[in-house]
C-alpha cells in the first residue's frame, strides 16, 4: 500500500533534479539505505525495514521485486517498490507500486510522481503492459496517470486498485 503525507495538496512537477536513483538490491551501501529507511515516521516504512533486515522482501513480494531509492548524495528522499505481488493479499494482477513514500521534508517537489515513472519505465522494459497501485489515498494515482480499476473492502476501508498503461 502507499502513503501520502497531504493528499489534498497540489504537488510540484520535478525540474532538474540532480540526484540518482538506484536500485537497493544492486547498491553496495544496503546497510546505509536500511538506516535511512527505517527514519521515516511510517508503519509501512517500518515494515520494509523489517523484511530487508530480515531478508524476507523478495520471498513476499516477489524475487523480481526492485527497490528503487531517490537520493541526493547520502540523503534518501523517496522511495517505492515495485514488485510482481501486493501483500497483504496476492492479486494475479501484476506489477505493483507498493511502499511508496516520500520524506515529509521533500514533499510537493514531484518526487513519489518520479519514482512511479521510473518504475512504470522498468516495468515496460520488463514486458508488462499495466502496473498497479493500491490505496485507501484520493486523487493522486489519477495525477500519475492511473485509473480506477477496481476497489476492495477491508476491515475499515475502501482500498482502491488502480492501472496505469504502459
Amino acid at each position: 500500500m502507499s502513503e501520502f503525507n497531504d493528499e489534498s495538496k497540489e504537488f510540484e512537477d520535478y525540474e532538474e533534479f540532480e540526484g540518482e536513483i538506484l536500485e537497493y538490491f544492486e547498491d553496495e551501501y544496503q546497510e546505509y539505505w536500511r538506516s535511512q529507511i527505517v527514519r521515516a515516521e511510517w508503519a509501512g516504512a517500518q515494515e520494509l525495514y523489517k523484511l530487508l533486515e530480515e531478508n524476507k522482501l523478495k520471498k513476499l513480494y516477489g524475487k523480481r521485486a526492485k527497490l528503487f531509492l531517490l537520493a541526493d548524495g547520502e540523503s534518501l528522499l523517496a522511495f517505492c517498490l515495485l514488485s510482481e505481488k501486493n501483500m497483504p493479499k496476492v492479486f494475479l494482477k501484476k506489477p505493483w507500486i507498493n511502499f511508496l513514500f516520500t520524506f515529509p521534508s521533500q514533499c510537493k517537489k514531484g518526487y513519489a510522481k518520479l519514482l512511479i515513472n521510473h518504475a512504470a519505465e522498468i516495468a515496460k522494459k520488463d514486458g508488462y503492459k499495466k502496473i498497479y497501485a493500491m490505496t485507501d489515498a484520493k486523487g493522486f494515482f489519477e495525477k500519475c496517470d492511473f485509473s480506477l480499476d477496481s476497489e476492495k473492502q477491508s476491515a475499515d476501508k475502501v482500498l482502491k486498485i488502480y492501472s496505469r498503461t504502459l
